[in-house]
């Protein structure tokens, strides 16, 4: 995406919200992401990990 061009983005986005199947690849990528980041056990044990417990 080239930097400070609008119309770039403004094409870019409409390509992605007229194509279902890209937008439901990237929401699953992007749960998948965030279960396998933010696994809220992974989190505690993180945390007690920093905290020196």
């Amino acid at each position: 995406m080239p930097v400070r061009d609008p119309e770039a983005l403004a094409n870019a986005c409409k390509q992605l919200f007229t194509d279902r199947a890209r937008i439901a690849a990237m929401g699953a990528l992007g749960r998948k992401r965030v279960e396998a980041l933010y696994d809220a056990r992974k989190v505690a044990d993180h945390m007690l990990e920093v905290m020196g417990l």
